[in-house]
């Protein structure tokens, strides 16, 4: 992450690589947290690099595990899918954003209440979507 923030999209893949690699290995090719996590980053990191549908996909897959591992509500699957919904924004499905979003808030609000650092994060991220959709 500390890679991709200093704009090292190349050097940030490859590690992002290696380490889900290395997290498969140690836990096989099974629904994980720790895998999903990894897959969510890698779906941002796809998404910087330009490559918004294997975004969508990853981010899809990280939510689907932490869905299954989890729960539907866990607030690290809302993170996961508040993901997937920029990626879906970024692909032109404002649908499909919108709906992420609005679940991911509900879910968030449940877990932390209104106030927490998440649900702002999710609060910005639905008036991205309101301003295209003005």
């Amino acid at each position: 992450m500390v890679r991709q923030d200093q704009g090292d999209l190349d050097l940030a893949q490859q590690l992002i690589g290696r380490a889900l690699d290395a997290v498969i290995e140690l836990h096989g090719d099974i629904d994980h947290p720790d895998i999903a996590q990894l897959c969510d980053k890698q779906g941002y990191l796809l998404r910087l690099r330009g490559d918004v549908e294997g975004a969508v996909r990853r981010h899809t897959q990280a939510h689907r595990m932490l869905a299954a591992t989890l729960g539907d509500t866990d607030p690290r699957a809302a993170m996961a899918l508040t993901n997937l919904g920029v990626a879906h924004l970024a692909a032109g499905d404002v649908a499909a954003a919108s709906a992420a979003q609005h679940t991911a808030y509900e879910q968030l609000v449940a877990a932390y209440g209104p106030a927490h650092p998440n649900v702002q994060i999710v609060e910005s991220r639905l008036e991205q979507i309101r301003a295209v959709r003005s």
